[in-house]
């Protein structure tokens, strides 16, 4: 799989538009796409989910580093202690949070 590299005025616009990280990820996303046979709107399509993507887990991760809040503690990856008593399906609710 070769990649071609990306244009400086590419670079430019993308920078204008906010979107210089896609700059990182494009020529092995166009290549996987020639790859796959995508189409200009899937690969569109593709690109804009995972700056999307990119954008809210940054945001996330700004946020929590703010609020003070250690990275490790997520609520996908806490495990109860066996004698821990708590109501799981409020838990799970909370964990959705639709409240």
């Amino acid at each position: 799989m070769t990649t071609q590299p990306i244009g400086a005025d590419l670079i430019r616009s993308l920078k204008a538009l906010k979107l210089g990280a896609l700059a990182d990820t494009l020529p092995q996303r166009a290549a996987l796409a020639r790859q796959h046979k995508t189409s200009h709107i899937n690969f569109l399509e593709q690109l804009l989910a995972d700056e999307v993507s990119r954008r809210e887990s940054r945001s996330a991760a700004l946020r929590s580093i703010k609020a003070g809040l250690d990275p490790a503690m997520r609520i996908d990856s806490w495990r109860a202690e066996d004698d821990l008593r708590y109501d799981r399906e409020l838990l799970e609710e909370l964990a959705t949070l639709r409240f």
